[in-house]
C-alpha cells in the first residue's frame, strides 16, 4: 500500500506529473475507510470522528448481516452516511442493483439529489472513478432512478426509489435501504404505521437471491411497538440460533454521550439540545433526538425544572422561566451522595448508582453528579470514594438491602491511607445504612419525591441525561436505579443552617405540607 504523502507532497506529484499517484493514494484510504471517503472524497466536512467515524466502522464491520437497523437523531447526516456507504459499494461491483425506500415517492426521489451530484459535478470523485460516470454524465436519468456504467447486462437501474407502500416494481434487487421510511404522518395515524409495517413484512418478495439484505434508517417516533423501527427491535431482535444470525443487528445513537454531554457538540451543544427539548416537547424530543421515547401520556414525573453549569463550575444557573434565571453558588449547598448498590456485576439488569445532590436555603433540590455502571461492589465504591473528594458531602448514604453487608465489608477494609486502586489519599467517607421499608420500589419512589417535584423545588443538570430519562419514562422504563437513588437523596437533604432574610427564615420553618402518591398499583383497586 502507498504511504500517505504530506499536502506539500501531493502537490508536487501533481505538479511533475504523477498526480495518478496522489489519486492512488485516495482511492486507497478510501477503500481503507468509510469515514475517510465521507468527508474527504464526498466533501462532507461536518462529520466529526467523534459521532460519525463509530457509525461509519459499524456499517463497514457489519456488512455480513443480512438485516441491520441504524437509528440516529434527526439532522444529524445519518442518511448522508449510510448513501455515501452505497455508493462505495458501486466501486467493487457495478452490477448490484439497490432499492432506496422513503416515507413517500417524493421523499424517496429526493434520497438521489446527493448521488446525483457527485457522479455529476463531484471533481475528485470523477477522477477516482470513472469508470462509474456515465458517458453522458446521467442526462437520461429519471427522477425516481439511476444506472451506472456496468460490464453487462440488468434489467433493473443502479438505484431505483420508492415510497413505503408503492406497488411491487417487479423487479429484484442486491439490496433493500430503507430511509426514514416513517415519518410525522405515519406516527399519528395506526392505519399508515400498519400500513408501512405490512409492505415492510412483504418486501422479502424483492430480493433477487437469499444473500439480498436491508439496511433500515431512522428516528424512533413512538414508544414500545407503536412504530416500525420499535416493533422491529421486539419482534425481530438479532440472535443466532443453530450458527446462524437471524433478526435485525442494531446501532442506536442518542443526542448525548452516555456522561450527558453532547454527543455532537460542534453542531447541538447543551444549549441548542435544551432549546430543541423545550420546542419539541419531551415526548417528541425523546423519540427523534434520544431515541428512547417515553410513554405517550409521559410517566408519574412529567414535568422538573432544569439548570446549567457556569463556566468555572462553581455556579448552578437555574431555569425559572419566562426567560428569568437565577445563579446559585454550589458551595454554598448542602450536599449528600447516594450509593445504590447492584450485586449482579456486569451480567445484571440494574445497575450501581451514585447520585450527588444539593439543597440551598430555598429548599430547592438540585441533582449535582452521578455515576451508573453494571460492576462489581468494589469499582462503585472507588467511584463513591472520587465523588466523595470531589463534592465533600455532608453526609454519604446506601441502601442497606440484600448484599449491604458486602459494601460494609470493603468499607471497613479499604485502607486509611494510599489507595491501592487509584493511588491517591482519599478524604474520609463515613457511610449510614437506608433501610427500605415494605413497599414496592415504585411506590417507595413515589412517595420520596413526587413532594418535591410537584412544588416545583427539583432542578436537574442538563448534563444529566440519565437521570432525565429516567424520571421521564418512569415507570415504563428498563432502568430507575439512578432515579431510585435521587429520591432516597431527596429524603435526605436539609437546607443550610442560617437565613437569607427574615422571610426566608419563616418561609423555611414553616411545616411541609403533607402529600399522597399517586400510584397506580393494586393498592388503589382493592382487594390487599
Amino acid at each position: 500500500m502507498i504511504s500517505r504523502p504530506s499536502d506539500p507532497e501531493i502537490l508536487t506529484l501533481a505538479e511533475k506529473g504523477n498526480a495518478e499517484e496522489a489519486l492512488e493514494w485516495f482511492r486507497q484510504e478510501g477503500e481503507r475507510s468509510l469515514y475517510f471517503y465521507l468527508k474527504v472524497i464526498l466533501g462532507y466536512p461536518d462529520l466529526t470522528p467523534a459521532f460519525h467515524k463509530p457509525m461509519c466502522r459499524w456499517l463497514e464491520s457489519t456488512e455480513s448481516n443480512l438485516g441491520r437497523m441504524l437509528l440516529a437523531p434527526r439532522r444529524f447526516l445519518k442518511s448522508t452516511c449510510v448513501k455515501g456507504w452505497i455508493l462505495r459499494k458501486l466501486k467493487k461491483n457495478p452490477m448490484q442493483a439497490f432499492l432506496f425506500v422513503g416515507e413517500n415517492d417524493a421523499v424517496g426521489a429526493k434520497n438521489l439529489i446527493d448521488l446525483k451530484w457527485h457522479i455529476r459535478s463531484n471533481v475528485l470523485f470523477q477522477k477516482l472513478y470513472p469508470e462509474l460516470i456515465p458517458s453522458d454524465y446521467g442526462k437520461n436519468w429519471s427522477e425516481t432512478s439511476i444506472t451506472i456504467p456496468r460490464p453487462g447486462s440488468r434489467d433493473e437501474p443502479t438505484i431505483q426509489t420508492v415510497g413505503i407502500g408503492a406497488k411491487g416494481t417487479g423487479f429484484h434487487y442486491t439490496g433493500i435501504l430503507y430511509d426514514d421510511p416513517i415519518g410525522l404522518e405515519a406516527a399519528n395515524s395506526e392505519a399508515e404505521m400498519m400500513r408501512a409495517w405490512r409492505w415492510f413484512q412483504a418486501a422479502s418478495g424483492l430480493f433477487e437471491n437469499d444473500k439480498a439484505w436491508e439496511l433500515i434508517v431512522g428516528t424512533r417516533w413512538r414508544h414500545g411497538k407503536g412504530d416500525l423501527y420499535g416493533r422491529i427491535l421486539k419482534e425481530l431482535p438479532y440472535r443466532v440460533v443453530r450458527g446462524r444470525p437471524e433478526g435485525y443487528a442494531t446501532y442506536i445513537r442518542s443526542c448525548y454521550n452516555v456522561d450527558g454531554g453532547p454527543a455532537w457538540p460542534e453542531r447541538y451543544p447543551l444549549h441548542v439540545l435544551e432549546a430543541l427539548r423545550k420546542r419539541m416537547g419531551t415526548y417528541l424530543f425523546n423519540a427523534n433526538m434520544v431515541n428512547n421515547p417515553t410513554a405517550k401520556d409521559g410517566g408519574d414525573f412529567p414535568t422538573y425544572n432544569t439548570y446549567r453549569m457556569s463556566e468555572d463550575r462553581q455556579y448552578a444557573i437555574l431555569d425559572l422561566g419566562d426567560g428569568l434565571e437565577e445563579k446559585v453558588r454550589l458551595a454554598d449547598l448542602v450536599r449528600v451522595i447516594i450509593y445504590d448498590p447492584s450485586s449482579g456485576g456486569k451480567s445484571a439488569e440494574a445497575e450501581n448508582a451514585i447520585v450527588v445532590a444539593g439543597m440551598d436555603h430555598k429548599r430547592r433540590i438540585l441533582a449535582l453528579d452521578l455515576w451508573a455502571k453494571n460492576c462489581g461492589f468494589g469499582h462503585a465504591i472507588e467511584k463513591w470514594h472520587q465523588l466523595n473528594d470531589k463534592w465533600k458531602p455532608w453526609r454519604n448514604w446506601y441502601e442497606a438491602v440484600g448484599a449491604h453487608k458486602a459494601v460494609e465489608e470493603i468499607l471497613k477494609m479499604r485502607p486509611t491511607g494510599i489507595c491501592m486502586s487509584c493511588g491517591k489519599l482519599h478524604r474520609k467517607l463515613r457511610a449510614f445504612p437506608i433501610k427500605p421499608d415494605d413497599r414496592n420500589k415504585e411506590d417507595r419512589m413515589r412517595a420520596l419525591a413526587q413532594p418535591a417535584f410537584e412544588d416545583g423545588r427539583v432542578f436537574i443538570g442538563t448534563h444529566l441525561q440519565k437521570l432525565r430519562t429516567q424520571i421521564e419514562t418512569f415507570p415504563y422504563g428498563d432502568l430507575v436505579d439512578v432515579f431510585d437513588a435521587f429520591a432516597y437523596a431527596i429524603s435526605k437533604l436539609r437546607p443550610p443552617l442560617g437565613y437569607a432574610d427574615a422571610k426566608d427564615r419563616d418561609r423555611v420553618q414553616a411545616p411541609i405540607r403533607q402529600h399522597h402518591a399517586r400510584s397506580f398499583t393494586e393498592f388503589d383497586y382493592g382487594g390487599y
